[in-house]
């Protein structure tokens, strides 16, 4: 539906003159996991977690023959 779809929004980035330059439909950005305050900031400004990873170091099993 484009600009009629619900709850969408077109930004338009315009240079000094008021030229249009470019748009976007939505805007992503990443954070590492253990910046809460950058998690925060974005949380207050309307950014939703859309996707995680995640991540889990292992070791090698001792060798049980010794």
């Amino acid at each position: 539906m484009g600009l009629d779809t619900t709850g969408h929004h077109l930004v338009v980035a315009e240079n000094g003159s008021g030229e249009v330059v470019g748009n976007a439909w939505n805007l992503g950005l990443n954070v590492f996991g253990d910046d809460e305050a950058a998690i925060a900031l974005y949380h207050r400004n309307g950014y939703d977690v859309e996707s995680m990873s995640l991540r889990k170091s292992v070791q090698q099993a001792p060798d049980s023959n010794s």
